[in-house]
């Protein structure tokens, strides 16, 4: 089935599996060449089965896989168990996230297709709106990653930092350019040093 499939995303865990992101679910190729899907993968029989787009996939080093989907919010696997949920946007299950990515102090972030950036509030097994910017929450993140305790996105054509040590106050923004002349490819970004690098429509910016 894969060979005929979308890839989207690659990972590796800390066994050596490599996890695979596709337009139809979510594989994993073992360290013994084993090619299965997560319906195998996953011990409960009564947890519902998958086939969703998956358009990116990070580990946790408590051993947990989380993937990004375009209509089931973010998924999360826990490798030892082989037990998966699902953690929804508050009011709108159906939201389509893009990207994700773990902060310094080990929250999971998700940047969504034209609904701004969320944050897992994994006690409530929910993802809850958090923009530093109020003009970000109806643009699609592009690119999310982080550098020492800073948050760094793009979106089209916007380019924000920020750092989020508060749940009541507002986060502090560092940097904030809007309405730039180029747009931003989406997932190309890199921090080379003490240089942050995104793939952009003129090049590299």
């Amino acid at each position: 089935a894969i060979r005929s499939n979308n890839i989207n995303a690659f990972e590796n865990d800390a066994e050596g599996n490599l996890w695979i992101g596709t337009g139809q679910g979510l594989y994993i190729l073992d360290t013994q060449d084993r090619l299965m899907s997560m319906n195998d993968y996953i011990v409960s029989a009564s947890q519902e089965s998958a086939d969703d787009n998956v358009t990116d996939i990070l580990y946790a080093q408590e051993d947990k896989i989380f993937f990004a989907t375009s209509d089931r919010g973010v998924g999360e696997i826990d490798v030892k168990s082989g037990t998966v949920r699902y953690n929804v946007p508050e009011g709108n299950a159906a939201i389509p996230f893009h990207n994700l990515l773990l902060d310094a102090d080990g929250r999971l972030w998700a940047g969504s297709v034209n609904n701004g950036l969320y944050r897992l509030d994994a006690d409530r097994n929910r993802l809850v709106s958090r923009n530093p910017i109020r003009e970000l929450s109806n643009q699609s993140i592009a690119n999310l990653l982080t550098v020492d305790d800073e948050i760094w996105l793009t979106t089209d054509n916007d380019l924000v930092s920020f750092r989020d040590t508060s749940d009541v106050n507002d986060p502090e923004v560092f940097c904030y350019v809007s309405d730039m002349d180029v747009n931003f490819s989406s997932s190309a970004s890199l921090l080379i040093e003490d240089t942050l690098v995104f793939g952009a429509t003129e090049g590299v910016f």
